[in-house]
Parts: C-alpha cells; structure tokens; sequence
C-alpha cells in the first residue's frame, strides 16, 4: 500500500519552541526580578549599617557618661593638696584625683591616679595618668594634666580616650546651699575653693546644640536641646 507523502502530520505541542518574543519577555522579566532582587538586598543592608552606626553611637554615649559617674564615684580627697578637694575646673579641663583600679606589680596599693576630661576637636576626652604612690609622682600628673588640657594637641596619646561626640560642655557646683559655676557665684573665691562640691551638673551639648550664655545666677540656666544634663552627689 502507498503512503500519501501529501498529508503532513500534525505537530506536537511538546516539540513546539518558543518565539524570539516570548525568549525576550522572558528575559526581561528575569531581568527585572534581579533587579527588585537586587534593590532589595542593598535596602537591607543600608538599614543594617544605620542600625549598627546608632547602636555603637549610643553605646558611645552610655560609656562615656558611665565612665564619668566611675571617676567621680572613685573621687579621692587630698586634705593636704589641691585645696583639700583632689578636684578643680579651669574652664578648659576638669581634673580629678581618683583611686586607681591597676594592680602594681610591685604593691599590692592600687594606689591613685590624676584623670582630666575636656572638649576638643568636637569629643568629649578623658585623660589619665599613670598610677602612683609617691608625693612628687602626683605633683607631676596633677602638672601634665593642667598641660594636656591647655594643649591642642593629644600628650601621651595612649593615655588620651575618645569619648562621645561633643560640642561643648557646662560645669556646676552645689556648695553652700546653692548652685554657682565653679569660677564665679556669690561666694568669696576663697570659700569656693575650699569648699568640696555636694553635688557636680554637668550640661553636654551635643552636635547642633546652643552653649548657655554664662550667667551669675543661682541656679543653672535651661539648655537648649539637644543637650544631657548629669548630676552627681557626694556620697558624703
């Protein structure tokens, strides 16, 4: 029996390719679900870096805060120098005598040590001496530190922290039942220094912030935010 070579059998849906249309939406639509893919992923991780870059910042801030509630909490009077105090503000550096945390080698005195905390280059910068025993040692810490807060530039960089981002700062002492800056007030200069503090506020303004204008009244002004506002006590 011949075969009719004329008919041609239908073809199968199975063996049907695809049109360079239907390959070039395919690829377009690839195309654009990488890139959504893609936006997503580089949206991610902005936000992660924002997050962490706020985390470290605040982590800065409640260490640099701690760390001063530390010094002054380890404050250590000096009934036969410095005033009696073992503190003293200059308008430029904060110096403080402390009980020193670093195990000698040679003693098992801790002993002390000389921390001074300043503004500079736009931190807030925490100073220490090494620790010390001796009478002359501490002359000579109480000196540098006097020194490094007058200086531009970082003495002993080792001994020098980078704390939290600072604009400025803003001293007040409670003595004689009543708020005063430390370098002026209704008080004689002779009563205010000899006379320890009850009670330290320090104003930080933060970055954008506006200083306080220096003023003789009794208690301390209103910051302008954003600032934060610390007090201390003596324990005493």
């Amino acid at each position: 029996m011949l075969c009719d070579h004329s008919k041609v059998l239908p073809t199968s849906p199975l063996t049907k390719g695809f049109t360079l249309v239907e390959v070039l939406v395919a690829l377009a639509s690839m195309a654009w679900l990488a890139w959504m893919g893609w936006q997503g992923i580089d949206t991610l991780v902005r936000s992660r870096e924002t997050t962490q870059s706020r985390i470290e910042a605040q982590a800065l801030v409640q260490v640099s805060l701690l760390q001063w509630r530390t010094d002054l909490m380890a404050w250590q009077p000096m009934p036969d120098l410095v005033n009696g105090q073992g503190m003293d503000w200059d308008g430029r550096v904060f110096r403080l005598v402390r009980r020193s945390t670093i195990i000698q080698h040679t003693s098992h005195d801790p002993g002390l040590q000389v921390v001074g905390w300043r503004v500079s280059g736009g931190h807030w910068l925490r100073w220490q001496s090494m620790p010390f025993t001796q009478h002359a040692d501490f002359q000579h810490a109480w000196a540098d530190a006097r020194a490094w807060g007058q200086s531009q530039n970082a003495m002993v960089p080792q001994r020098v922290t980078q704390l939290m981002p600072l604009q400025s700062w803003e001293m007040f002492h409670y003595r004689l039942n009543a708020w005063s800056h430390p370098l002026s007030g209704e008080h004689t200069l002779e009563s205010i220094q000899t006379t320890v503090p009850d009670s330290i506020r320090v104003v930080l303004h933060l970055a954008g912030s506006q200083p306080l204008n220096p003023s003789s009244s009794d208690q301390p002004q209103a910051a302008a935010n954003p600032t934060i506002t610390l007090d201390w006590v003596r324990p005493a």
